[in-house]
């Protein structure tokens, strides 16, 4: 294999977790994950992390209730708001694209995306991975490499922080994140997932740096998780994602271009793609007891607190 290429999931992320534990801790995240006896995200033998969840942070990643968005419900032809694939995998893939497709919009020190699924509009960088930049741009605690975050929402920066915004700003590297209430939960429940790892870590591990850049390693592998045993097999035939995943071979990106970008065509077609995955209404409660339109989650403005009736019922990491 050629030096300048590496596996497009690279086998330092992929050792981190084996796959059963990739599986306990994305379901964890999503209950509704099918479980797997296998993993396309690590290999077979998978080294053993060195983590210790305390019960106190066991009982934070564990919580009984389903998020209500994303219950599958019984298709019926005459229900417009029930198909075979649940309502809030279309949000998933709206947080997956917001992550490698720059947004449309020029903005001035907005981040340089990349197409490796990295969870740069989280961590930021511009793509560089130093997560001392990101401690700079205070995305995380200094003293303990968590990510700041409110109960149930983003950090939140003054009005006037960010020049002149009259307006309390999400302080997080892709605001498109903050313009829906569902997406927004997404970034916030990755977020809470980092800071759930950071608490797992060995306290000899005093290095912040490096105890962000483990902690992110560990949240992109639940994230490539996630992507490849959940999402692909409900947007893609069987025989694809078989064929992609296990009988063609591991995926290859070039680090001299670590830039790389995603096709136009892509990007035109998967948001195109996103927009037909549409509901009229969504549930966000576990007991349905109220729907929402998508211009009610469609924050206006996108720079307020989340609205308490806009809260997901999921894991509380």
């Amino acid at each position: 294999m050629h030096s300048a290429t590496h596996s497009m999931f690279p086998a330092s992320e992929q050792a981190l977790l084996s796959p059963v534990e990739l599986n306990a801790l994305a379901t964890l995240m999503l209950p509704g994950l099918p479980q797997t006896n296998s993993s396309h995200t690590a290999p077979e033998q998978a080294a053993q992390p060195s983590l210790s969840f305390a019960p106190a942070v066991e009982d934070d990643l564990e919580d009984d209730a389903d998020p209500a968005f994303l219950d599958e419900p019984d298709y019926t032809p005459d229900n417009t708001n029930s198909l075979p694939i649940p309502a809030g995998y279309t949000y998933i893939c709206q947080f997956i694209a917001h992550d490698i497709i720059a947004d449309s919009h020029f903005h001035i020190g907005g981040r340089q995306t990349s197409a490796l699924l990295n969870l740069d509009s989280m961590y930021g960088n511009n793509g560089s991975g130093d997560p001392i930049r990101s401690i700079e741009a205070h995305y995380f605690d200094s003293e303990s490499g968590r990510f700041l975050t409110q109960t149930h929402d983003v950090h939140r920066v003054s009005p006037g922080t960010i020049g002149n915004a009259p307006w309390a700003t999400a302080w997080m590297p892709e605001q498109r994140n903050d313009e829906n209430a569902i997406v927004l939960q997404l970034h916030s429940l990755f977020q809470s997932l980092h800071n759930a790892f950071i608490s797992a870590l060995p306290a000899t591990q005093t290095d912040i740096t490096e105890r962000i850049i483990t902690a992110r390693r560990y949240t992109v592998a639940v994230f490539h998780h996630i992507v490849i045993n959940d999402l692909l097999p409900k947007l893609v035939l069987a025989d694809c994602h078989e064929y992609f995943f296990n009988k063609l071979g591991p995926f290859y990106y070039d680090t001299s271009r670590p830039y790389a970008q995603v096709p136009a065509e892509f990007k035109l077609a998967s948001f195109r793609f996103g927009h037909s995955m549409l509901r009229p209404r969504y549930h966000l409660k576990t007991e349905h007891s109220q729907s929402f339109s998508l211009d009610e989650i469609m924050r206006r403005p996108p720079f307020e607190p989340l609205e308490k009736a806009h809260i997901i019922d999921w894991p509380a990491l």
